[in-house]
């Protein structure tokens, strides 16, 4: 058989394949195929509904013939009105068919009446296409995405709260760390402790044993890297290797420490007025201005400029016992104030974090991007202070947070709390994965607060569960210089929403 012959069977096959497929079956191949296939999908400009509500973003799967928003609008958008723009420039109908609750389906003929308006309240609509030649036609599902709950930026419409774990009573002090996978948690009632330890502090499966504690030690300046716990006692900086079952000196004195960066313990020393680093040994002369203790700890970056991480602290206690708002960050070899006006009082035992927050575009593109949050502390009178701050260019500025990103009126002033952010398994259900004991809260949302929308995580598939990173709070001071024996969850309430695809 020649070539020719072969491509003239090849062709008469696809033509019989093509003759039997019914009216919604479309030949790829055939020229018709264009006429029904959708281009674009828009909603037509109304800044009553929305401002900017044409720029909403629509995909369009031509191979399920589904047409979605996957970045929801906001909640309490109304969709029952709604006009629509639809790019199939040669099909000979446009047609839409909505279904109405109690009510017999109503047809619009987009092509004659293009402006009418569209209910999209009851679910989705149909979409149908007829080809130009009338051979074919192709039905879509058009489905207008709303929030059904708010997801504010940082919301803690999602909050809970538990007992710190501990076989003491009148606790007086404890701290919260997260030592490369394990959560631990000291406390102590001035003469006898106890560590707790878990690697997922949602649920309720802490090891809690009896620790000995350096004489002089102060809980309040725990700190840990990927493989050991580090506390001061009398100026000493002492270090644990089983999870603070046991302490030895490290032989460097300090006074205070900051935190960890680049793998190092980095402290001060009241003595020396140096700034020291364990192990290495490296000592520079801490500046005039910084403070020397009270002071956040230590948050740290990575840069696409350097190996070396670069880290931030914020607030605290200088020499001179004044309170700094101050934000300073550190290189690894030296310390430079990154600004003096962060827009926040000066502060002791301020709680400093890494988290997310996001921006979105006039064009409703949503950006997530790493935010710094500052919360709690105390003034020099020891009045507490709970309002959140943020920054969004590690440290540099820094802005009070929104109302919705503000702590709840329910939660107890803050002074020196410890935070910890550890992820927890989602289901489709709404429900998080073995969950403890922990008692809820909600959040009160003013109803005058609508908040742009905020998308899923793009998959490539449906998901059944997925991981969200959530806040733990312990530690610290509340009210009348008590210690806080509570731990405080929350969460960004956009982490919870199903992942759209």
């Amino acid at each position: 058989m020649t070539r020719k012959s072969t491509i003239y069977m090849l062709v008469m096959m696809l033509l019989s394949i093509v003759a039997s497929c019914n009216s919604e079956d479309i030949n790829l191949g055939d020229n018709s195929y264009s006429s029904v296939a959708v281009k674009s999908f828009t909603l037509q400009k109304n800044d009553s509904v929305l401002v900017n509500l044409d720029s909403v973003f629509f995909s369009i799967d031509l191979v399920e013939r589904r047409i979605f928003n996957a970045d929801s609008l906001p909640k309490g958008t109304r969709i029952d009105r709604l006009q629509i723009k639809v790019g199939a420039d040669m099909a000979r109908n446009v047609e839409i068919i909505q279904s109405r609750v109690d009510k017999s389906d109503t047809t619009i003929h987009l092509l004659d009446t293009p402006n009418d308006s569209i209910d999209f309240s009851n679910g989705p609509v149909t979409l149908k296409i007829t080809s130009y030649d009338g051979e074919f036609t192709a039905s879509y599902q058009i489905q207008v995405n709303v929030h059904k709950s708010e997801p504010d930026t940082l919301c803690w419409s999602s909050m809970a709260r538990r007992d710190i774990p501990t076989t003491l009573s009148a606790v007086t002090a404890s701290r919260m760390v997260k030592q490369g996978d394990n959560v631990v948690l000291i406390a102590t009632n001035g003469t006898e402790a106890t560590v707790a330890t878990t690697t997922d502090p949602a649920v309720d499966n802490w090891t809690i044993n009896s620790a000995t504690l350096p004489a002089g030690a102060n809980v309040n300046t725990l700190t840990a890297t990927t493989d050991a716990l580090f506390l001061i006692a009398y100026n000493q900086a002492y270090t644990s290797t089983d999870l603070g079952q046991t302490w030895t000196a490290t032989g460097t004195a300090m006074s205070w420490i900051y935190g960890v960066s680049n793998g190092e313990v980095v402290g001060y020393n009241a003595g020396s007025a140096m700034t020291v680093c364990y192990p290495s040994g490296y000592t520079v002369a801490t500046p005039a201005k910084m403070p020397v203790t009270a002071t956040s700890t230590m948050v740290g970056f990575g840069t696409k400029w350097s190996d070396t991480e670069f880290s931030v602290l914020i607030g605290g206690k200088l020499a001179d016992g004044s309170l700094t708002p101050a934000a300073w960050g550190w290189d690894g070899k030296q310390w430079a104030c990154i600004n003096t006006n962060t827009n926040m009082p000066g502060l002791q035992g301020v709680t400093l974090f890494n988290y997310k927050s996001f921006k979105v575009s006039a064009g409703w593109t949503v950006t997530e991007v790493e935010t710094l949050f500052a919360l709690g502390g105390a003034d020099s009178y020891g009045t507490m202070d709970n309002k959140v701050f943020i920054s969004t260019d590690q440290g540099y500025t820094w802005a009070e947070a929104g109302e919705l990103m503000q702590l709840p009126a329910f939660m107890p002033e803050l002074n020196g709390a410890s935070v910890v952010v550890c992820s927890s398994t989602l289901t489709v259900d709404g429900g998080v994965r073995s969950i403890g004991p922990w008692d809820s809260f909600d959040v009160k949302l003013p109803a005058w607060y609508q908040l742009v929308s905020l998308p899923g995580t793009r998959v490539s598939k449906p998901v059944t569960e997925w991981e969200c990173p959530y806040i733990y709070l312990a530690g610290g001071m509340t009210e009348n210089n008590r210690a806080m024996t509570q731990m405080w969850r929350g969460v960004i309430n956009r982490l919870r929403f199903v992942p759209q695809y």
